[in-house]
């Protein structure tokens, strides 16, 4: 087992709509390289019948999962997808190799990677940039959004067979519409080296939108390394193996960080 493995956890965090078992493929990956993987699942993401969830719920979770691992020492990548590229980025204030050290904590959150996921700048939310433009088809109970799992699926799951296109879409649950409208306070890649992975078949978040707000991102100080992969919009299940060499190299840096 190498450094990276023993001293380096991963803490997934799905898209919207979508379970914790979306990275049902990269966990058993990662373990065989001897990583321990913690997928979360979001409040937002449930059957619709609970009050309405925000981001800022789903962000103090993943918080408190990645808090969990750094008190005992571990460095943490935080791998999000789509959606839970915001709370994620959210989670981790205070999680920082400075601000941990400035309390006397060991740990810290070491590397975000984004997988075709959500970038914004502090005060913006994903409304800001896609209002009109995600799915919508029911709002029963209007506090909640809901994907169709035929056509949305097909848009999404581009690159899986029709048998793994229907399973993984059968998946998807309710979303509140409240997280849609939350907005950043805290954009820890400001402080976090990140990387973003831009999923170059993806018709949900372009290649051109992605490129744009890694830009935008960089502008502002970020230090983020943009990959390509050839996927859909989910490359964790289309392309799992390529995910897991790129999240494996994150974890091979950040240990470097946790140790300087």
């Amino acid at each position: 087992m190498s450094r990276a493995a023993d001293d380096i956890a991963f803490v997934l965090v799905p898209p919207s709509f979508s379970p914790a078992s979306f990275y049902d493929k990269v966990v058993p990956l990662l373990e065989k390289n001897g990583f321990a993987a913690h997928p979360v699942d979001l409040k937002s993401v449930n059957d619709g019948e609970e009050a309405p969830v925000s981001m800022y719920e789903d962000a103090d979770k993943i918080h408190s999962v990645a808090a969990q691992l750094l008190d005992q020492g571990k460095g943490v990548v935080l791998v999000a997808s789509s959606y839970g590229g915001i709370p994620a980025t959210q989670a981790t204030k205070g999680l920082g190799k400075e601000e941990r050290r400035a309390v006397s904590k060991p740990g810290a959150v070491v590397s975000i990677v984004y997988l075709a996921s959500f970038v914004v700048p502090e005060g913006s939310c994903i409304n800001d940039l896609v209002a009109g433009r995600m799915p919508q088809n029911e709002q029963k109970p209007p506090d909640y959004m809901s994907m169709d799992p035929e056509a949305d699926g097909k848009k999404v799951f581009k690159h899986l067979n029709d048998s793994e296109r229907t399973e993984y879409a059968s998946r998807f649950n309710k979303h509140s519409s409240r997280s849609f409208d939350d907005r950043l306070t805290y954009a820890g890649y400001l402080h976090i080296p990140s990387v973003y992975v831009v999923a170059t078949d993806d018709v949900a978040i372009s290649p051109e939108m992605s490129q744009g707000m890694v830009e935008e991102a960089i502008s502002k100080g970020a230090k983020i390394v943009s990959k390509n992969i050839h996927s859909d919009h989910f490359p964790m299940i289309s392309h799992p193996e390529e995910v897991v060499e790129i999240l494996i190299d994150a974890a091979e840096q950040g240990v470097k960080l946790l140790h300087s």
